[in-house]
C-alpha cells in the first residue's frame, strides 16, 4: 500500500467517524509541536564509516526502501479502530528504515540527496505519528480539519524526496510516495 492510499485510508476513516459518530463533545487537536523522536544511529555517537560507494549506497538504499513498501504492502487500514493499531506499525517500518539508512555512510556525490531520502522518511513517519494522535484525541470538524492540514504537510514533504530519489538513483525510495 502507498503511503498515498494509507493517508487515503485515514482521511476516510475519518470521514466515517464523523458521518456515524454523533457525539457534539471535542476533543483537544493533537499538539503541532509533538515530542521529536530521534533514531537509535542519531542517539548513539560513533565514529563515522567509510563511504560506500555509489553502487553500494543505491542497492543498500534501495533495499531498506523496498522493505518498507513489502510492508506497507501487507497492511489494510479500513477502520478507525485499526487505524490506531494498525498504523504504529508502519510508524515503526519507517523509524526501523530510518535507523538502518542512518548506518550507512554515503559517497559525498549522493550525500545531499540520501540524506533528503533520509530525512522525507522520517517526516513521513512524524506525520503519520500525528495523525495517529489527531485521531485517538480529535473528533468532529476539528479532527477532519487536523488530519487535513497533516495530509497536506505529508504531501508538501514527499515532493523533495521523490525529486532527490530520481536524481540519486534511489528508484525504489521513490516508491513509498
Amino acid at each position: 500500500m502507498s503511503y498515498v492510499r494509507l493517508v487515503l485510508l485515514a482521511l476516510a476513516a475519518t470521514a466515517l467517524v464523523l458521518t456515524s459518530c454523533g457525539s457534539s463533545k471535542q476533543g483537544t487537536a493533537a499538539s503541532s509541536s509533538s515530542t521529536p523522536v530521534q533514531s537509535h544511529a542519531q542517539t548513539q555517537s560513533t565514529a563515522p564509516a567509510a563511504p560506500l560507494s555509489r553502487s553500494q549506497i543505491i542497492a543498500k538504499t534501495n533495499a531498506v526502501c523496498r522493505s518498507i513498501n513489502a510492508r506497507l504492502n501487507s497492511v489494510v487500514i479500513s477502520t478507525r479502530a485499526q487505524l490506531t493499531t494498525v498504523a504504529p506499525r508502519v510508524v515503526s517500518f519507517e523509524r526501523n528504515a530510518v535507523s538502518e539508512l542512518n548506518a550507512l555512510t554515503p559517497p559525498p556525490a549522493l550525500a545531499s540527496d540520501w540524506k533528503q531520502v533520509v530525512t522525507s522518511i522520517q517526516t513521513l513517519a512524524t506525520t503519520m505519528e500525528r495523525i495517529i494522535e489527531a485521531v485517538k484525541t480529535t473528533s468532529g470538524g476539528k479532527l477532519a480539519k487536523t488530519v487535513r492540514a497533516l495530509t497536506s504537510h505529508n504531501y508538501t514533504a514527499r515532493r523533495p524526496m521523490l525529486a532527490a530519489a530520481a536524481h540519486g538513483g534511489f528508484s525504489d525510495c521513490a516508491r513509498l510516495a
